[in-house]
């Protein structure tokens, strides 16, 4: 999983193949709910769901694994 970067600020999240194939993206610019900026801390857990520290607010949000 990789991050996408703007003018050294994350803007949302990408989900990436291991030979760098784009599988689909989540999370967006912002202040709201499923958005964030300076993402600074990534991780996942054992059920797939995505936690995201940013520096913005000082919050973590956390991203369900959908199927």
């Amino acid at each position: 999983m990789g991050a996408g970067c703007h003018a050294g600020r994350t803007q949302g999240l990408v989900v990436m193949t291991p030979d760098g194939s784009r599988l689909g993206a989540f999370g967006s610019a912002g202040t709201g709910p499923g958005q964030f900026l300076d993402g600074h801390d990534l991780a996942v857990d054992s059920r797939g769901a995505v936690y995201v520290g940013a520096l913005n607010g000082r919050v973590l949000q956390k991203f369900d694994r959908v199927e």
